[in-house]
C-alpha cells in the first residue's frame, strides 16, 4: 500500500489497529487483574477489593488505548488540504466586491451591544462583523477579494486580494473617510413645516427649499420624523459659537428634530428587535436620516400629560 492510495484504505487500517490495540489493551488488564488478586489485600486493604467506581478504570483505559491508536493512524495517513493561492481553481477565482461605506454616520454607536469589550458597537463595528463572520464561511483559496469605499464618491481600496490580514485592516476602523473630498453642502435655511397626524403635508424654507422637497419625497418614512432631541443652549458646541457645517457636531449645540430613520436604540431592548417590531412600537423607517436644529436661547417646551396638565420642561433655552 503507497500513500498516493492511502484515501482508500486509511479508513479500513485505522479500524484494523485500532481493534488490535483494544484486544491488546484487553490482554493486559486481564494479566493486570490477575497479577493483582494475589496481593488484593495489600493493595485495597481488609475487603481485598476495589471501590466500586475504580473498577470502570480497565475498561476507560481499553477505550482511550483504542481510540488513541485509530486518531493516530489516521493524522499519520491523512491527506491535509493546503490553501494554494498561486494555483488558480478550476472555472477561475470567484469575486466578491465589497462596497463600504465610510462616511462619518457609520461612527454612531447604535450597531448594538459588545458583550467582549462591555460597549456599544459603531455601525462600521458591527458591519465588520457581519463581513468577518463571511469570511469564516467561504474557501478563501478560490475567492479574490475587493473593497470599494464610498462616502461623497467611489474608490478602490484593495483590488483581488486573498490577504485577510490586509481585509480586515481596512474593516477596523480605518478613517477612509479623510480620504474623500466632502464636496459642496446644500444648506437649508428658515424651515417651515406644517404636520398633520405625524406627517409633514407643508414645507416652506428661505434658503434650499428645492433640496428640503427632494428630502421629503425620498420615501413614505422621509416626511416623518424619527428623532427629537433636547438640547440646552449651555451646552459647549453653542458657547463655542462655531458652526462646523457637519451635523454630528451641530446637532449638539441646539434642540434639533430629524426627519426619517429613527434609532432602534432608543426602544427597550431595541438591539435585539426587527424593524418590523420597531415599526410596531411607532418607530419609523425611512432611507434617510436629516436633522435640522430648531433651539436656541428662548426656547420655552412643555409636556403634555394624559390628563392634559403641561408641565414644563425647557425654560429660556435651558431645563426647567
Amino acid at each position: 500500500m503507497n500513500i498516493p492510495d492511502i484515501t482508500t484504505d486509511a479508513t479500513a487500517l485505522a479500524l484494523w489497529v485500532a481493534l488490535g490495540a483494544g484486544v491488546f489493551a484487553v490482554l493486559a488488564e486481564g494479566w493486570h487483574a490477575r497479577r493483582t488478586r494475589r496481593v488484593a489485600r495489600l493493595a485495597f486493604g481488609p475487603l481485598g477489593q476495589a471501590r466500586l467506581w475504580t473498577r470502570l478504570a480497565p475498561t476507560v483505559r481499553v477505550l482511550a488505548l483504542t481510540a488513541m491508536a485509530w486518531g493516530l493512524v489516521t493524522l499519520f495517513f491523512i491527506r491535509p488540504r493546503v490553501a494554494s493561492y498561486d494555483k488558480i481553481p478550476d472555472g477561475g477565482y470567484r469575486h466578491l466586491v465589497i462596497a463600504w461605506d465610510v462616511s462619518p454616520s457609520m461612527q454612531l454607536d447604535d450597531g448594538g451591544f459588545d458583550s467582549g469589550k462591555q460597549k456599544k458597537r459603531t455601525r462600521a463595528q458591527r458591519g465588520a462583523k457581519v463581513l468577518l463572520s463571511l469570511f469564516e464561511r467561504i474557501a478563501l483559496d478560490q475567492v479574490r477579494i475587493s473593497i470599494v469605499a464610498f462616502f461623497t464618491g467611489a474608490k478602490p481600496v484593495v483590488v483581488d486580494t486573498y490577504d485577510l490580514n490586509v481585509v480586515k485592516n481596512i474593516l477596523d476602523d480605518l478613517p477612509l473617510d479623510m480620504a474623500f473630498d466632502p464636496g459642496k453642502t446644500s444648506l437649508i435655511d428658515g424651515i417651515e413645516v406644517r404636520f398633520e397626524a405625524g406627517r409633514i403635508v407643508e414645507a416652506k424654507a428661505t434658503k434650499g427649499e428645492d433640496v428640503l422637497r427632494e428630502l421629503l419625497a425620498t420615501d413614505d418614512g422621509a416626511a416623518r420624523l424619527g428623532e427629537v432631541a433636547l438640547v440646552p443652549h449651555s451646552s459647549p458646541i453653542s458657547q463655542s459659537g462655531l458652526l462646523f457645517y457637519n451635523t454630528l457636531f451641530d446637532e449638539n449645540a441646539a434642540c434639533h428634530i430629524a426627519l426619517g430613520q429613527c434609532y432602534s436604540k432608543c426602544f427597550r431592548d431595541g438591539a435585539d428587535l426587527t424593524p418590523d417590531q420597531i415599526a410596531q412600537q411607532g418607530g419609523n423607517s425611512s432611507m434617510i436620516h436629516v436633522d435640522w436644529m430648531i433651539g436656541g436661547a428662548d426656547t420655552d417646551i412643555d409636556g403634555l400629560t394624559a390628563d392634559g396638565t403641561r408641565v414644563p420642561v425647557f425654560r429660556q433655552g435651558e431645563w426647567a
